[in-house]
């Protein structure tokens, strides 16, 4: 017999007793790199899982310096054979990520201890930039984190009003007990006071409100606020920006 969801196929390991059961529990075997999920009524399944990625990411995050530096931080929680890390990074406008130029840091190798990183990129011009790591194995094999965004102003950029609605992610990421959300809300028809009203929540994965941040009109502008989740208990939240028509969602985990 096999039980069957979305693109996995489990395999039953022991007899069953009746048609029909309820998962119990899941649990990991290293030895064989399998997963196992436990029922009530109708055995054990299993199924086998890839073999994971060399090195695995907790945390990847980015934070505007200065008028013109950015600073990348990562965490892993371990590594397998890692040569070493690419930092790239590219404009909003833009399709293509480039290298930056002198941003190699070493890996640790192999690995299972957590290991922190840090790279500052130093000339950085105005707008909104993605940037990844590319990590590279000791055999040559190479890969890509997800891109983390920021937003880089001048000073006199900071001043002025943005014509776009944008939710950036939180700083820092995980994070325990505080964060920082920034966002910055339009112009409406060239007139600041009409920026709009402005709502800011964190809900839990069940889609329960855990708390409001922000829920007033807003003139337009670049703005920020503190979330501190000292109440809340360790797992992945979701924050919801919503101003006039615009709309944005971002992930963020609480770690304790």
């Amino acid at each position: 017999a096999a039980l069957s969801g979305g693109t996995t196929a489990w395999t039953q390991e022991g007899p069953a007793t009746i048609k029909y059961a309820v998962v119990r529990a899941f649990a990991f075997r290293p030895t064989d790199n399998r997963v196992l999920v436990g029922t009530h009524g109708n055995g054990m399944f299993y199924t086998d899982i890839p073999d994971p990625l060399p090195v695995q990411i907790a945390s990847f995050t980015a934070r505007v310096l200065n008028t013109n530096q950015v600073r990348l931080d990562w965490r892993t929680i371990s590594e397998v054979n890692n040569y070493g890390f690419f930092v790239e990074r590219k404009r909003d406008s833009e399709t293509q990520f480039v290298e930056v130029p002198n941003s190699f840091i070493p890996g640790n190798g192999t690995t299972n201890e957590p290991h922190d990183y840090t790279f500052t990129d130093a000339n950085v011009g105005t707008g909104t930039w993605h940037y990844r790591l590319r990590q590279v194995d000791l055999d040559g094999s190479i890969h890509y984190t997800e891109p983390v965004s920021v937003s880089v102003l001048t000073s006199v950029a900071e001043n002025s009003t943005p014509t776009t609605y944008a939710l950036y992610q939180n700083y820092p990421n995980p994070f325990n007990p505080t964060t920082e959300i920034r966002y910055q809300i339009a112009e409406v028809r060239g007139q600041k006071s009409e920026g709009g009203r402005v709502t800011l929540k964190v809900y839990d994965l069940q889609g329960q409100e855990v708390a409001t941040l922000v829920n007033e009109v807003q003139d337009a502008g670049f703005k920020s606020v503190r979330f501190e989740a000292t109440g809340l208990a360790s797992g992945v939240y979701i924050y919801r920006l919503q101003v006039n028509d615009f709309t944005s969602m971002k992930r963020m985990v609480v770690l304790k």
